[in-house]
């Protein structure tokens, strides 16, 4: 009987056959050594539960900051406290609004924020502790740096929208 090419070459090299698989069982080990199990594991549940707990917790201590805040404010003075309030509605509407519209602050000017801010806490716990005197300096004080806080604001989303009507008028020109 008369072999092909093929059952020839397979028999010549039969040694070189064998030697290229010898080795696949340790391939396969070696394989299942770098994968990665999928099934979760009891410490990352427990990591996710715990940061769960904690953003509760947070929270939490977020809304009784608040209400102690403002509890606090409405004692002390009830005008006051619906002024300052009327104030941050105001600021947190505009705040909004610049970060709907995209609107990127300078460094400078978030600095400045960041001042009349901490100015404006400064205020505040300056008037628990000022004599009679001197509440009517610091109530004014603290309503001017709201004013201005909120002048800055408006007038950045001013001159954003000022500046995206150029751009489009520049746009149509051309």
């Amino acid at each position: 009987m008369k072999k092909d090419k093929l059952e020839s070459f397979i028999l010549e090299n039969k040694e070189e056959f064998e030697l290229s698989f010898s080795g696949k069982n340790e391939s396969w080990i070696h394989i299942q050594s770098q994968l990665k199990d999928s099934r979760p594991n009891a410490f990352s549940i427990g990591k996710k539960i715990i940061g769960m707990a904690a953003a509760v917790v947070l929270g939490l201590v977020a809304v009784w900051s608040y209400t102690q805040y403002h509890t606090h404010m409405m004692t002390m003075n009830p005008e006051l406290a619906s002024s300052i309030e009327f104030f941050e509605i105001t600021e947190n509407r505009l705040v909004q609004t610049y970060h709907t519209k995209g609107i990127n602050l300078s460094e400078d000017i978030k600095k400045d924020l960041a001042n009349i801010t901490q100015t404006q806490n400064e205020l505040k716990k300056a008037l628990e502790k000022a004599p009679a005197n001197k509440k009517d300096w610091i109530v004014n004080a603290l309503i001017q740096s709201y004013e201005l806080k909120i002048r800055i604001l408006e007038e950045m989303i001013q001159f954003d929208n000022k500046e995206k009507s150029f751009k489009n008028e520049s746009i149509k020109s051309l």
